[in-house]
């Protein structure tokens, strides 16, 4: 098997010997010349190491010095890195005594089961099980056993690429994919070579693309990888030519695979990124792959190093992520809320292809697998007991995802053999304790201990110099940090989110110079502020939360410690009205400069003193103003602030995609919101003194021009849009919302003028003493520009104790001609389904409702026992909160298209009546808050056989 060429390594060992610190070293120890020469020497190398790697495979002699090469490599990074950390150790030694002169951190099957269950319940599904392997006939019919409780039409669609698997499935006639067709697999591998561009597309590219398209049989991830090479070929003939007329072609005939044209494109990465894609196949197959994890990963082997000296390692980690998701390697990548690359898979195909290049360098243990030579990159997969005693421990440079492999932590003896280990993940164990012996792992890089059990950390911890990555996250029994924490000078990323019960000296974090991210969100020991200093922390990026401190020692950090830090990505600051000086404070916060900070948070926190409160009062707006951030910012949220006003500031984030406004009591006006046109989401909340939404007449077309998702939540005074210096507006005096989606209105009792909203598709909620009176208005306004009703696209309407229902005209459903949910609370909304139920569209699958009464007519039957035409593919009713209900409505035997049944806290209901004989086609009951159905239905009792033709039941 080829041996997995080191380049990472290699050219990591060459940066490092040219680092300042080195050069520094070699002065101390008079080695400079002969650091040089080593550097030389492994420039040299380096340059070789690539045709090297391609060429093992025809000659053994290249393959045997790589071997060779690579022992000696990793045996030069282990020694440099001993010098290294003596040399830390010894400059650290010093400070002290300079500083002494001064001075004279699973679920059950069945639990899975019954949750699948509860996911599943009459909801109509699409279930996609992916490239199956599993032949046993008598676990798929187990499983279907656990599907069976959806809506009627619920499908199921299983890839796989085993004929046994569709014959165990009962499956004569599986679909058999043929490919694409020639002409689809040119047009594929045409935008993925060219894009939107083809003006570089002569006619002879044009002729060799297709044939090269032909060869590729139609496999969609050939093409892919094939786009991936050619993309940065696009204007070379005869690398194209070469590529056609190329044995690759043979070697996939002879091999029936597709694996030598994805080995064609791996051979075509640059070396640096080999190593981190082959490092990849110690994730499990179908594994979602954590981006920023990957990337530290990377890092704790060497693996990244900037080209040009100037970008940070996690910046060429994202760069290597990218390249890799665009030649096809990777896929699937899932965004943030921003943008960002948050995860990512591989193909199946190419995890084998990683695999099969990574050689012996990389273990994943799975079950029945067996170790083939010295693997220095250890992963789990399964539980299968296996002792690291079956590898060559002091050779292992990573041991992860162990959160599984319970026994190989047992007592943790194996830590002082672990002389080489970059990378060490024991989350998720019940571990409460590390020896002392941690530091004996003194090249460790990137230590994992999340959801452990752990109350402390030794003070040895402190001893790991080379420590880059400290995860603590959700360490709920975590109570205290060891002082030597502050020695990890290296330490570049620290996770201590969720430690409810942490509490340590925080000034110990001032110590770690090179700290570059660090996540306390949740975390005990900085809720009373931050720690002096944290402003000379330069190279921090991303810092989770800033807490303002009630400290009157002045001990705590001030907002002007934010001044130099250039942040990114999300930043909460909290407890603003604890700001003692809100103009000197908040002044030199420099928050518009960090062009970086993409989701910010500004909470201003309750205050019990109203003297104090009268004070931050008047100058809120002022430390508003001073937080002004950049023009950059994609999200917004502001929180308990007193102030009577907004800062203008707001109508200029003209990137902005989320505001949210809570608990802001004095606030009577808001800006111009409608202005801002990338703004989609748009909350206002518990805004008590608001009475307008001010609304500007001469800005153009502009209004809400993003909009697509609009929340209003205990607003009590809210009236509705006012066009500025005119209350005596309506509502066919403004725009419509062009692209509202989903509404939301909840205890707002005087909103009731407001713009239409016609293309609401998601969602319509009115609850709590909320008036009806805009969706009326919305329905009878007819729009010249569109021949399509309005609400004629809206799925889930929701009415919970609504006012103005007497206002209804008798036809207003009519609109709802996509309706598939309907949601009524309070017998005046019940009225309204009795009374327009003919109006409602037949497509209604599921309807919930709660009312006072004591029974309940879903229609009057003046002809016959059959349902209304309304109600006639009902799959789902759900009866919540009935406090009087004594029985269910007669009629609901008569919905035969009926699948489930749900009842939850209707206390009097005693029995099902007519609902256990006659609703044939129901497959899952759910009963909830119902003492005595609970008890009548119980699975002991004698009424349970009324229900047993009943497939599910299930009784909280």
């Amino acid at each position: 098997m080829a041996e997995q060429i080191p380049y990472g390594v290699a050219a990591s060992l060459i940066n490092k010997i040219a680092s300042l610190a080195f050069r520094e070293i070699g002065r101390i120890y008079g080695v400079m010349d002969d650091l040089e020469k080593l550097k030389d020497t492994l420039e040299s190398i380096k340059v070789v190491l690539s045709d090297a790697e391609l060429k093992q495979g025809q000659n053994a002699t290249v393959a045997h010095w790589i071997k060779r090469f690579k022992q000696v490599l990793y045996d030069a990074d282990d020694l440099l890195d001993d010098v290294f950390i003596k040399d830390l150790r010894r400059k650290r030694m010093s400070q002290m005594l300079e500083s002494l002169k001064k001075d004279a951190g699973g679920d059950s099957l069945e639990a899975l089961q019954q949750k699948l269950r509860e996911e599943l319940n009459g909801q109509n599904y699409m279930l996609v099980l992916d490239d199956v392997w599993n032949e046993d006939h008598s676990k798929w019919s187990d499983l279907r056993t656990h599907l069976m409780c959806g809506g009627q039409g619920s499908k199921l669609l299983v890839t796989t690429r085993s004929t046994l698997v569709s014959k165990a499935m009962g499956i004569d006639e599986p679909y058999v994919l043929r490919g694409l067709t020639d002409e689809q697999s040119w047009t594929l591998l045409k935008n993925l070579t060219f894009g939107e561009d083809s003006s570089r597309m002569n006619s002879e590219l044009q002729a060799i693309g297709k044939e090269i398209a032909k060869k590729c049989k139609g496999v969609p991830l050939a093409i892919k990888t094939i786009g991936g090479f050619l993309r940065i070929r696009v204007e070379e003939i005869d690398q194209w030519s070469t590529l056609l007329h190329g044995d690759i072609w043979r070697l996939c005939e002879e091999e029936n695979s597709i694996m030598p044209v994805l080995n064609l494109s791996y051979r075509n990465l640059r070396p640096e990124l080999r190593q981190c894609f082959a490092y990849c196949c110690l994730y499990p197959k179908d594994s979602v792959i954590r981006k920023n994890e990957c990337i530290q990963l990377w890092m704790a082997q060497g693996y990244l190093a900037s080209l040009t000296g100037t970008q940070s390692m996690e910046d060429v980690g994202n760069n290597y992520v990218k390249i890799l998701l665009m030649r096809s390697f990777f896929q699937d990548a899932s965004m943030d809320e921003n943008g960002h690359i948050r995860s990512f898979k591989m193909h199946d195909l190419m995890h084998d292809l990683a695999t099969s290049v990574a050689g012996n360098d990389c273990y994943l243990h799975t079950e029945g697998k067996g170790i083939v030579g010295r693997p220095m990159h250890v992963a789990f997969e399964t539980s299968t007991i296996c002792s690291l005693d079956v590898f060559d421990v002091c050779k292992l440079r990573t041991i992860i995802h162990c959160k599984i492999a319970t026994n190989l932590v047992a007592k943790l003896s194996f830590m002082e053999k672990l002389k080489c280990l970059r990378a060490l993940d024991l989350s998720f164990h019940s571990l409460t304790q590390l020896p002392m012996s941690i530091d004996k792992v003194k090249h460790l890089r990137y230590l994992d201990l999340s959801y452990t059990e752990l109350r402390s950390l030794p003070e040895s911890i402190g001893n790991l110099i080379c420590l880059q990555t400290l995860k603590l996250g959700h360490c709920e029994s975590l109570v205290s940090l060891p002082e030597s924490v502050g020695n990890l000078i290296c330490l570049e990323s620290l996770k201590l989110n969720d430690c409810k019960q942490l509490v340590f000296p925080t000034k110990i974090i001032i110590k770690l110079i090179n700290l570059k991210k660090l996540d306390i969100e949740g975390c005990k020991a900085f809720e009373d502020g931050m720690p002096v200093g944290l402003g000379k922390l330069i190279s921090l990026q991303s810092l989770s939360s800033f807490v303002v401190g009630n400290d009157k020692k002045d001990t705590s950090g001030k907002l002007n410690e934010l001044k130099e830090l250039d942040l990114r990505g999300r930043l909460i600051i909290s407890e603003l009205g604890l700001v003692k000086d809100a103009a000197s404070e908040s002044h030199e916060t420099n928050m518009r400069s960090k062009k970086h900070i993409q989701d910010l948070s500004l909470l201003w926190g309750p205050s019990s003193d109203s003297s104090e409160y009268e004070i931050r009062k008047s100058e809120s707006l002022v430390l508003l103003d001073n937080l002004c951030p950049h023009q950059n910012l994609r999200s917004l949220h502001l929180e308990g602030f007193p102030g009577v006003r907004l800062s203008d500031w707001l109508i200029s984030l003209i990137h902005v995609v989320r505001i949210s406004l809570h608990d802001l009591p004095n606030c009577k006006h808001l800006p111009p919101l409608e202005r801002l046109p990338c703004l989609r989401e748009l909350e206002v909340a518990d805004m008590r003194s608001l009475e307008w939404m001010d609304y500007y007449e001469n800005i153009g077309d502009v209004f809400f021009s993003s909009l697509e998702q609009l929340d209003f939540h205990y607003c009590e005074n809210l009236r509705g849009w006012q066009m500025l210096g005119d209350e005596t507006q309506n509502h066919l005096s403004l725009p419509p919302f062009p692209r509202l989606s989903y509404l939301q209105i909840v205890g707002c009792p005087n909103l009731t003028c407001m713009p239409s909203f016609p293309h609401l598709v998601r969602k319509l909620e009115l609850r709590w003493s909320s008036s009806v009176k805009p969706m009326l208005e919305t329905c009878m306004v007819k729009h010249e520009s569109s021949s399509i009703s309005p609400l004629s696209h809206l799925k889930l309407l929701l009415l919970w104790g609504v006012t103005g229902i007497e206002a209804m005209a008798e036809d207003w459903m009519k609109s709802l001609t996509s309706l598939k949910s309907l949601h009524l609370r309070g017998s005046s909304a019940i009225q309204i389904l009795s009374r327009h139920l003919q109006y409602l569209p037949s497509q209604l699958k599921n309807l919930a409702i709660s009312f006072d009464d004591d029974k309940l007519d879903l229609w009057k039957d003046t002809q016959g026992r059959g349902p209304p035409h309304a109600l006639s593919s009902l799959q789902t009713i759900f009866f919540f909160d009935c406090k009087n209900m004594k029985a269910l409505p007669e009629q609901i035997g008569n919905l035969q298209s009926l699948t489930l049944l749900e009842i939850m806290n209707c206390p009097k209901l005693e029995s099902l009546d007519e609902a256990d004989r006659r609703l044939t086609n129901i497959h899952t009951v759910g009963i909830s808050g119902c003492p005595f159905l609970e008890h009548k239905y119980r699975a002991e009792s004698e009424d349970r056989a009324k229900i047993a033709h009943i497939p599910h039941i299930s009784i909280y």
